[in-house]
């Protein structure tokens, strides 16, 4: 998982995975979530209930009247019946790359090795 290419890898037939990550993809400018952000967090929560993994980190640090994408993504979640031990939110990066990079960090340190990526095509 040292690479780009290894981490933003696409399959079509899901597995179970250690960790879901959904890739925030815009707020509204009232801090809400953007309508394909809604769709990213609604996938990685029914993937969550669907039992691909217990887990959920929300990447995205973009922010819009003081709230990021990730913490948008969580509390939709949490309104949905998530438990705030399953998610993990990362909140520093500002575009895919960082993405990327600043989950990596988290995946690591948590020892997570096999992960199920929810993102837009522009990522």
């Amino acid at each position: 998982m040292s690479s780009l290419s290894s981490f933003w890898l696409i399959r079509d037939n899901v597995h179970k995975a250690d960790v879901i990550v959904a890739v925030g993809i815009g707020l509204r400018s009232d801090g809400s979530l953007s309508n394909l952000s809604k769709a990213v967090a609604q996938k990685a929560i029914d993937l969550y209930k669907e039992r691909f993994s217990s887990k959920i980190i929300f990447s995205g640090g973009f922010s819009q009247n003081n709230k990021t994408e990730a913490e948008a993504m969580r509390d939709y979640a949490l309104k949905r019946g998530i438990a705030p031990k399953d998610i993990i939110i990362e909140i520093d990066s500002v575009s895919t790359p960082t993405n990327v990079d600043e989950t990596l960090k988290i995946l690591k340190n948590n020892r997570l090795k096999s992960v199920l990526v929810v993102a837009q095509h522009i990522h």
